[in-house]
């Protein structure tokens, strides 16, 4: 499968030029120049790794929920209470009815390097809610969910009090919303939750029966590819639910609380066996990302492990978290989680050092998530087999550099922990620049390498610009071949 997902750096990027004249930053330390993102009591903050200052704040609202990071890794999109349903909740009269429906609520979307958000989808002209005399009109909708592109956001939504939702997505690039072709009903007076992957869209439709959560698994163009349903055994619940990539056929994945999984070929809905258990990875570096297994013990619940799939001599760690209290950095080198030295406290583990992310914990900043990286689920078996790109067979290392990994013919990307990168006119950076390869960049291989300047030179076709890309320096790949 070509991965598609790659982060974008979001400042402290190096321009191309000056990185040979100053000392080549690791994989490592890159990611402690992205900052943490961190959710707490409804509004969102900004922290950076092994940084003693306090987060800082980036919302005031209070009623943010539903956070998600963008495939490229520098924009959050997350669901807002809106005023009008705010507004509603002292002329509720019914004791306990606020538990029975969610609020209506807005869509935004948010650029983390600058923490300016902007409002995507909101409430009808003459929104009104619980006032007497008035027709209720107010829009709710569920959290919204990125494609896997990254180039549009999707969400169920339905006018309050209706029975059905409806699927919308909107495009950033044009900034037009359409209506899909979904239609669910609405279960509780909440709109259905949605999970979007490679391998389509999946729709949470309720418990058609008690304890048991079916889904509807859509194609992106809104066929109906089939259903499935959860069954949890006894003691059991849906921990986690996400697709998974198995050696290129993306799988939708249901965790259970024994941390059993349940694979799901959306193509029949069928549930299928294989070798091995879905692991968390970097999806910015997936050759060199570590990968978390997640763990039951019977008596503390979850718990992460780091395995490595590269000849490595760094330390492994474990520690008490369940999966959607774990992330890992860009680089999938180091892991940022929730639950040391306290529940609500936020921590990096890095080689086997752990590192308490300044004020955050009980008696501060309760965490009850956190962002850092750009990640997926991928079977373990298949993960561990993989490894790294090979040079082609005639391409030999350049002096004062790692063995190429780009292959001839192909294509290729620009690993986002590397930033944008110039794209020259000849082989060495003292030539003219000719345009740039943002970072995430696919590319086109035209030739190479060309040994020059402690590594190697790649030409490629950047959206009709030709020039060269220098692949690394150091022990650092700025280039990566696509995956699969």
């Amino acid at each position: 499968m070509r991965l598609l997902i790659l982060l974008t750096l979001l400042i402290f990027a190096l321009p191309a030029a000056a990185q040979e004249a100053a000392p080549t930053p690791t994989r490592e330390e890159l990611d402690f120049n992205y900052p943490l993102i961190l959710w707490s009591a409804g509004d969102l903050y900004r922290a950076r790794p092994y940084d003693p200052a306090e987060p800082v704040r980036l919302t005031e609202n209070g009623v943010i929920s539903g956070v998600s990071l963008s495939p490229q890794g520098y924009m959050l999109a997350y669901r807002q209470a809106s005023p009008v349903g705010i507004e509603a909740l002292p002329r509720l009269q019914t004791a306990g009815a606020i538990a029975e429906f969610d609020l209506p609520s807005d869509i935004y979307i948010m650029e983390i390097g600058t923490g300016q958000a902007r409002q995507i989808a909101g409430q009808p002209d003459n929104a009104s809610l619980f006032v007497e005399g008035t027709p209720d009109l107010a829009s709710v909708r569920s959290a919204p969910v990125w494609s896997p592109d990254g180039e549009s956001i999707a969400w169920m939504e339905f006018p309050f009090g209706a029975a059905a939702a409806q699927l919308y997505m909107h495009n950033l690039a044009s900034s037009l919303t359409a209506l899909a072709n979904i239609n669910m009903p609405v279960s509780r007076g909440a709109a259905p939750a949605l999970h979007w992957g490679i391998g389509g869209i999946a729709v949470e439709a309720g418990e058609l029966l008690p304890g048991e959560l079916s889904f509807y698994l859509y194609a992106p163009d809104g066929r109906l590819l089939s259903t499935t349903t959860a069954h949890p055994g006894d003691s059991e619940s849906v921990e986690l639910l996400a697709w998974v990539d198995n050696s290129g056929v993306s799988l939708f994945g249901i965790l259970y609380s024994s941390g059993r999984w349940a694979l799901i070929d959306p193509a029949n809905g069928a549930e299928i066996q294989v070798g091995d258990i879905p692991m968390l990875v970097s999806s910015a570096d997936p050759f060199g990302s570590l990968m978390l297994r997640f763990s039951v013990l019977p008596n503390s619940g979850f718990f992460w492990e780091t395995l490595d799939p590269q000849p490595s001599a760094a330390a492994s760690g474990a520690f008490p978290a369940s999966p959607e209290r774990v992330t890992l950095a860009p680089s999938g080198r180091a892991v940022a989680f929730l639950g040391y030295p306290d529940y609500t406290a936020a921590a990096t583990w890095h080689n086997g050092a752990v590192e308490a992310v300044s004020g955050t914990g009980n008696t501060a900043l309760a965490v009850g998530a956190i962002f850092w990286g750009v990640t997926h689920w991928r079977i373990g078996a298949s993960a561990l087999s993989v490894p790294l790109p090979q040079a082609a067979p005639t391409a030999a290392a350049c002096p004062g550099f790692m063995p190429s990994r780009m292959i001839l013919p192909g294509a290729g990307y620009v690993l986002s922990p590397a930033g944008d990168q110039n794209l020259y006119a000849e082989a060495g950076t003292t030539s003219a620049v000719m345009g740039i390869a943002p970072a995430g960049a696919l590319f086109e291989l035209i030739s190479g390498p060309v040994c020059a300047e402690n590594t190697a030179w790649w030409q490629v076709n950047y959206n009709g610009v030709v020039g060269w890309l220098m692949e690394g320096l150091g022990d650092t790949y700025f280039l990566i071949p696509p995956v699969g």
